[in-house]
């Protein structure tokens, strides 16, 4: 086929995203050192109402034609997205080597099936109102975000979490992949249906994971039952910075930097997507419990989570930068290898280098703007060798109570995890980064957390994690 024009090629930017809006940009940069610590078919009676009544502050839905435009604008955006994606999937992707037919025939299936499947999940979705207009409302209120660089002990700390299921609720990932209320029931239907019968199903599910992510599950551990990071969910819109691995030439990178690359009317169609999954799991899930997500892409994407979640609870962690770039390095490289079979761009370590540095100047300076009980930071060390008094003092820092019944799994958690070792292993030698540019790039982060410069974890590594089956019984 014919090129495209680079005129028009430019123009297509599968984000939706321009320049932030005038005025914002200096508002929003980080500095390089911060101071201080659907149309329902139900009546509009049962159902509009009802989702006009947020006790959390902002409204997620709305009466009358502006409910109706922020819907239309919403699926405007998914067409306009979907749209460019495959336009240059037909037109650019010579330009973005190495291609590959596995990589090829991935896009051919994803392209094909995504228009039928959301088209299901959206009718789902619909369908929803008949069962949240005879529903309390939950109230989400002060959710907890974890947030910070990727390998920076976010999954242990998720994880060990969620294990507090009086006081959190939070998304595993079939739950991500099926975000209906109507869904969930009917596949909770099946379960109860395959316990019965002796678990053969999930027998089955398990031994095929085991099969399919193996290899992967070195990095992390991922499974259809295991608490996930709910950023996920912006797959079914496209607004999901994951995607950028498998169409790197759609513009999903701007996904990561979300406060600062997308204008604003599309970050809160996006959010409020998001907010009407998170209430759809909340009912799932009853009683009042307090959202608990694990995001390291929402790294880039605190100021949204503040005006949609007024009373959010953040929580930083923190790990030495050698260890982090090197580590971070060695997951995404795998994850093309694994997912698509070629070699990576020549480019993918400045890329993610550049991430990272964005990822611990961006969140912690606007965390700094918010007050001190609102957020606090852990650091990747002091969770490792001491866990117990890290989550002490983090439910003291926001003034929780732990329960007995968490003090007894945490307890037995932190024994595991002490005994447990990750097959990952990696080096920064391997990489085109040097110890000596990170170290004076990011020499504040190093200076304020009083990181060793030498690289004291570098080389193979001994990182632990929760443990499959622990992590498993997780709601």
């Amino acid at each position: 086929m014919g090129g495209l024009d680079s005129r028009t090629a430019d123009s297509l930017d599968a984000s939706g995203a321009g320049s932030p809006p005038a005025g914002t940009r200096g508002k929003f940069q980080a500095t390089s050192r911060g101071r201080g610590a659907q149309r329902s078919f139900v009546s509009r009676r049962c159902w509009r109402p009802r989702l006009a009544t947020n006790l959390n502050g902002p409204v997620t839905e709305h009466h009358g034609a502006s409910g109706e435009r922020k819907r239309m604008a919403l699926l405007a955006g998914i067409v306009q997205r979907y749209g460019c994606v495959l336009v240059r999937s037909l037109f650019l992707q010579r330009r973005y080597p190495p291609t590959h037919r596995r990589n090829l025939l991935f896009c051919l299936a994803f392209l094909t099936m995504y228009p039928l499947v959301e088209v299901f999940h959206a009718g789902c979705l619909l369908l929803d109102g008949v069962l949240l207009a005879f529903r309390r409302r939950p109230a989400l209120a002060e959710p907890v975000f974890l947030i910070g660089n990727p390998r920076s002990g976010t999954t242990i700390a998720h994880r060990v979490l969620a294990l507090d299921t009086e006081r959190f609720f939070c998304f595993k990932t079939w739950q991500i992949l099926f975000p209906s209320l109507w869904q969930k029931y009917a596949l909770t239907v099946l379960g109860w249906c395959d316990r019965c019968l002796g678990r053969p199903g999930e027998r089955l599910i398990r031994w095929r994971e085991s099969r399919l992510f193996d290899e992967f599950n070195r990095l992390h551990q991922v499974g259809l039952f295991l608490p996930e990071e709910d950023d996920k969910l912006m797959v079914h819109i496209l607004a999901a910075t994951d995607l950028a691995v498998f169409f790197p030439y759609g513009g999903f990178e701007c996904w990561a930097r979300l406060d600062e690359q997308v204008p604003r009317a599309q970050q809160d169609a996006v959010f409020r997507f998001y907010r009407r999954c998170v209430l759809r799991q909340a009912c799932f899930a009853g009683a009042d419990r307090a959202l608990l997500s694990k995001n390291p892409f929402f790294s880039g994407k605190v100021d949204a989570l503040q005006r949609h979640f007024p009373d959010a609870r953040f929580v930083y962690l923190v790990r030495n930068p050698l260890d982090v770039v090197g580590s971070t390095i060695s997951m995404a490289r795998a994850m093309i290898r694994l997912s698509l079979g070629i070699e990576p761009a020549a480019d993918l370590d400045e890329t993610v280098y550049d991430l990272v540095k964005y990822f611990y100047r961006y969140p912690l300076a606007r965390l700094r703007q918010l007050p001190p009980e609102r957020w606090t930071i852990i650091r990747y060390d002091d969770l490792i060798r001491e866990p117990k008094a890290a989550f002490v003092h983090l439910y003291r820092h926001f003034g929780w109570t732990m329960s007995p019944q968490f003090e007894t799994r945490l307890d037995q958690q932190a024994a595991e995890m002490r005994q447990h070792k990750s097959r990952h292993s990696y080096s920064l030698d391997t990489t085109s980064i040097t110890p000596e540019r990170i170290v004076a790039e990011l020499r504040e982060v190093f200076e304020e957390f009083s990181f060793d410069t030498r690289g004291h974890e570098r080389g193979a590594k001994t990182i632990v994690q929760p443990s499959p089956e622990t992590a498993s019984s997780t709601a």
